[in-house]
């Protein structure tokens, strides 16, 4: 998960975004709520 939001925001910095924006905005990527089912 961790991962999918490193990539994120890697992206938004790519795209021009300043750094301590695209933290806001993937912030709460591990909180979704498909993230918080348990897989088998």
């Amino acid at each position: 998960m961790i991962v999918l939001q490193q990539r994120v925001k890697g992206k938004l910095k790519e795209m021009g975004f300043p750094g301590f924006l695209a933290s806001f905005f993937t912030r709460g990527i591990p909180k979704l709520e498909r993230w918080k089912t348990e897989r088998s």
